[in-house]
């Protein structure tokens, strides 16, 4: 096989990758560039792949006016913030290096079939580095400053953007230009707007799956009332029984249609929102953390309190993931410029109605598990903080690569 044809079948790979997972592909009317792009509300996040042709008559100025122009073209759109990785493919890593100096980048050396990281380089992107490792003979090649292959070392960066995976796009159908030496800007910016915001809605699987299991749950429970004393949250059968699954099957039932609906729309609301920020799989453990959290702080209560309960309910879950969307609020700019104030209303809310609205739990005076609610909201607040504190260490580094480039 040459290598003008295994060169056009990674891209090719690469393309459909992308294309699979709802990126949406710039038309650049040339072969020796692709764009593919996908993002949020307020960032966008590029892969510019630049072929071995387009690398052989490239400078730096080039490249660097070339990078400037897809940037305003961008940020002059939907987009506040633009991240692009350059991946350069080409027989000859020092060019390609020279070129794309002081931006973030990684090298196909075609001649070897391997991907070149250097260390001042991030270690992934967008989660396409395993994607182009599988497609080559050797892998990836990390290096340090001085070009020096590094064997065994795999690079550390807090430069690594991950997590966005937006599936079941459709292209836009954004045409840009190059001329001379440039990018055009979108012919139809209200066109541009829209396509880009329909293809950029990400799908809650995971919330709409802890809905949809609890409903179940739910109906099931309707034909068999044993259920709710054998599940439900009691420290005497916890503590007494060690029956600590029960620290976990609680969050799953419910007393009545209007405890259920209540919880369920405060969930998908709320839960789609920090879906789409923390990630599927992130989003899943924060959601199950701040249950099993609510529950203890009720075993906990209700035993020095001397009171023996039954707690049943999804809402201490539902307020840990509340808590972390009210750190959002209040202090990530960022978060809350994605948040429409159509939902930050209905969020308000259904806090409210979760506050008081749930009775029938107990034979008690009040039927609200207050203990369980404030447990999951404190646990949240605390792992929203964290995860900012986080975000904002591993970003620090990002930031200003972003503004270098």
């Amino acid at each position: 096989m040459s290598d003008s044809v295994q060169k056009e079948t990674l891209a090719e790979r690469l393309g459909r990758y992308f294309t699979g997972r709802g990126f949406l592909r710039v038309e650049t009317h040339t072969e020796s560039m692709k764009i593919y792009y996908t993002g949020t509300d307020a960032s966008a996040y590029l892969v510019w792949m630049i072929m071995p042709e387009a690398v052989e008559e490239m400078t730096k100025e080039l490249y660097q006016k070339r990078l400037e122009t897809i940037r305003k073209t961008f940020t002059g759109g939907t987009f506040q913030d633009v991240h692009v990785l350059a991946l350069l493919f080409t027989k000859r890593p020092e060019k390609a290096r020279e070129i794309a100096a002081d931006t973030s980048f990684w090298i196909v050396d075609e001649a070897y079939g391997r991907l070149i990281i250097y260390e001042d380089q991030m270690a992934d992107y967008l989660g396409i580095r395993s994607v182009i490792e599988q497609n080559l003979h050797f892998g990836a090649d990390i290096r340090n400053e001085d070009g020096m292959q590094k064997k065994g070392v795999l690079a550390e960066s807090a430069n690594t953007v991950t997590g966005v995976q937006i599936k079941g796009a459709k292209t836009a159908g954004v045409q840009f230009g190059v001329k001379k030496g440039g990018i055009r800007r979108p012919s139809g910016d209200a066109r541009f707007t829209a396509g880009v915001r329909k293809a950029l809605v990400g799908k809650p699987y995971m919330t709409t799956a802890l809905v949809a299991v609890t409903v179940i749950m739910f109906i099931l429970q309707s034909f068999n009332e044993s259920w709710r004393s054998l599940g439900a949250n009691a420290w005497t059968r916890i503590f007494d029984k060690q029956e600590y699954y029960r620290l976990f099957t609680c969050m799953f039932l419910h007393a009545n249609i209007e405890h259920l609906v209540n919880n369920m729309l405060s969930l998908y609301v709320i839960g789609s929102i920090l879906e789409e920020s923390l990630g599927h799989w992130k989003y899943l453990i924060a959601y199950f953390l701040s249950g099993i959290t609510a529950s203890i702080t009720s075993c906990c209560y209700y035993r020095m309190a001397g009171e023996y309960t039954y707690s049943i309910g999804a809402s201490g879950a539902i307020f840990g993931i509340t808590g972390i969307f009210v750190i959002w609020l209040l202090l990530s700019p960022e978060q809350r410029a994605r948040i429409s104030p159509v939902r930050i209303g209905l969020f308000l809310v259904l806090t409210v109605s979760q506050l008081g609205v749930f009775r029938g739990l107990t034979n008690s005076e009040s039927t609200i598990d207050y203990a369980a609610h404030v447990g999951g909201f404190v646990f949240g607040t605390v792992f929203g903080l964290l995860w900012m504190a986080f975000q904002k260490l591993s970003g620090h580094r990002r930031q200003r690569k972003w503004r270098q480039d």
